[in-house]
């Protein structure tokens, strides 16, 4: 017996609200050249003077654990802190370390020698500069073009965001992955409303992907939503995907999972569930510590 498929309903997005896109006509090499300039005046106003400040506590922890990955690989050195962050400072300071050695910076070291603090912050200045596109994206979808070059400009001049982007931490990399999932999902809304010939599967991909890199910048504890939060969402999907008459495999599967994690000790973590690094607390070697299983979802 077959189940009729319940209607797929999108946002509402509206796009026909900035069908005119603009009141004032701005042509494509133009309005490149304007992301442009609010790109390099945004990263110069947020690399001026990087290295006239010693590192925080926080980013001398990364420094050691990344020099601490160099010398001996990865360890569990700096464990409490994503691996994203640390990897893009690895980079940084592999490709400092290079042009420090070339000729051209050895013969003027005063002004050509990138320092450490230049090398260690250079990830998350060239990430705050590039949110200024991220919001340009995002703003264009919902505003149009007026408006969302204004939000870039104002992203890209603004003191405190260029303050707090001249730090390196993680909300410089979570925030403009959260703003790219946004443009990507947006995006494919506005692709399934107009219902064109476009598929707008690959935005939904792109959106999981962005998502994903955001999970990678922060860290998994304390949980900003805790398991218990996911189990009730998806026990509400279950039931009205019942009241329906429509199967959901996959989310029963996840609550079968969200049973066996919670009967494990993972109340406290998120839905995706990480450690706190180093402390084998919830890595497979520490499950093994404790007898217990690490693939605790397959029974």
């Amino acid at each position: 017996m077959e189940v009729p498929a319940a209607p797929v309903y999108t946002a509402g997005l509206r796009p026909d609200i900035v069908a005119s896109d603009t009141q004032f006509p701005i042509k494509r090499k133009t309005l490149f050249v304007i992301l442009s300039i609010l790109v390099v005046l945004g990263l110069g106003f947020r690399a001026y003077g990087l290295s006239k400040e010693g590192l925080s506590d926080d980013e001398l922890n990364r420094y050691n654990a990344v020099e601490d990955y160099r010398q001996h690989g990865v360890t569990s050195a700096n464990g409490e802190h994503p691996m994203l962050m640390k990897a893009l400072i690895t980079l940084s300071l592999v490709a400092a370390d290079h042009w420090n050695s070339t000729q051209i910076a050895q013969s003027h070291p005063d002004e050509l020698r990138i320092s450490i603090e230049t090398a260690v912050r250079l990830p998350s200045i060239v990430f705050g500069a590039l949110t200024s596109l991220a919001i340009y994206f995002l703003v264009l979808e919902l505003f149009g073009t007026d408006v969302a070059l204004i939000a870039a400009a104002l992203w890209a001049f603004d003191p405190s965001a260029i303050g707090f982007g001249r730090i390196g931490k993680e909300d410089t990399f979570v925030l403009f992955f959260f703003v790219l999932a946004n443009v990507f999902w947006l995006r494919g809304q506005r692709i399934a409303e107009l219902k064109s010939n476009r598929n707008p599967e690959p935005y939904y991909w792109a959106t999981a992907a962005a998502y994903g890199a955001m999970i990678a910048s922060q860290r998994f504890q304390p949980a900003g939503f805790a398991l218990p939060l996911g189990q009730k969402d998806n026990r509400l999907m279950l039931e009205a995907a019942e009241s329906l008459g429509v199967p959901l495999p996959l989310a029963s599967l996840v609550h079968d999972r969200f049973l066996a994690a919670r009967a494990r000790g993972f109340r406290d973590l998120r839905r995706g569930v990480g450690d706190r690094g180093g402390r084998g607390r919830h890595t497979a070697r520490g499950l093994a510590q404790r007898g217990q299983r690490a693939d605790f979802g397959r029974e």
